[in-house]
């Protein structure tokens, strides 16, 4: 299908502040055929009456009755969109107008492609932006195994959500989101996905993702007892997959892997909480 449905989900929850941009951002997405699904997890602020008002077809908002937490709602994200392939945006981010169009052609064009990913803008609370995010030091389209492996050794080269576009039935096939993780779910299954055939990386800042000082990420990286937390569940996603022999890491590598990511997170802590003193 050269035209397909697409799902863009948009998980809210107090997000009065940015959902609109983020909406607007989707609407103007030089790709049309798109559903863009709200799921709302019991948000006491105005965010579901600025998503009713936005006036565009394509929005489907659903309200959750009680409180699920942010996996289990990415989990009901994926479960109820009706697209072939699916990109789930935080309500605080924003896509450029060709983030869609540029993310799924790959897909559409090579069944073997399970993840579409690009590199990726820094905003603040302003917009203005604050930084790039490289994802990889080579471009096209990439061997899912290697870029997994070496994801979970040296760096997170998927990144956030707002910068993957993947297969719906490969997430439903491979399990979701693990629910049991709190600060890396998304990252469990980039992993998981890769794992069944390859990716795609574009050179293109295709995205915005947003730091703020109360954000998830600012909040792990500057906060020592989440950090803490943080490379517990990495450790745990180490020693799943090679319990499960999906991915062969030697001891020296598996060493390298937590001591990197106590590293990063020690320097982007300090570039978050630099930047953002800036304003």
């Amino acid at each position: 299908m050269p035209n397909p449905l697409i799902s863009v989900c948009v998980p809210t929850y107090n997000n009065e502040l940015t959902i609109k941009n983020t909406l607007l951002s989707l609407i103007k997405q030089t790709y049309k055929n798109l559903e863009i699904l709200v799921i709302d997890d019991c948000s006491f602020d105005s965010t579901v009456k600025i998503v009713e008002s936005i006036d565009d077809p394509r929005v489907r908002l659903l309200k959750n009755s009680n409180n699920l937490g942010m996996t289990s709602n990415w989990n009901k994200c994926i479960t109820e969109s009706k697209g072939e392939f699916v990109k789930l945006i935080c309500a605080d981010d924003i896509l450029l107008a060709n983030s869609i169009s540029e993310e799924s052609k790959p897909l559409i064009e090579n069944s073997n492609i399970t993840i579409s990913i690009s590199n990726t803008t820094l905003i603040n609370s302003k917009d203005i932006k604050i930084g790039s995010f490289r994802r990889w030091p080579s471009y096209g389209t990439i061997s899912g195994r290697k870029l997994a492996r070496l994801s979970l050794i040296m760096n997170n080269f998927f990144g956030a959500p707002c910068n993957v576009t993947f297969r719906r039935s490969t997430a439903l096939k491979v399990g979701l989101f693990d629910e049991n993780l709190m600060y890396i779910p998304d990252f469990d299954l980039w992993i998981k996905l890769a794992l069944e055939g390859d990716v795609h990386v574009s050179s293109k800042e295709l995205n915005a993702f947003r730091i703020r000082e109360s954000s998830n990420t600012s909040e792990i990286m500057q906060n020592s007892a989440k950090g803490k937390k943080y490379i517990a569940e990495h450790v745990f996603l180490l020693n799943k997959y090679i319990k499960s022999k999906s991915l062969k890491i030697n001891k020296f590598e598996y060493y390298i892997s937590i001591l990197s990511r106590i590293v990063r997170s020690y320097f982007i802590g300090y570039f978050v909480k630099a930047k953002l003193s800036k304003g």
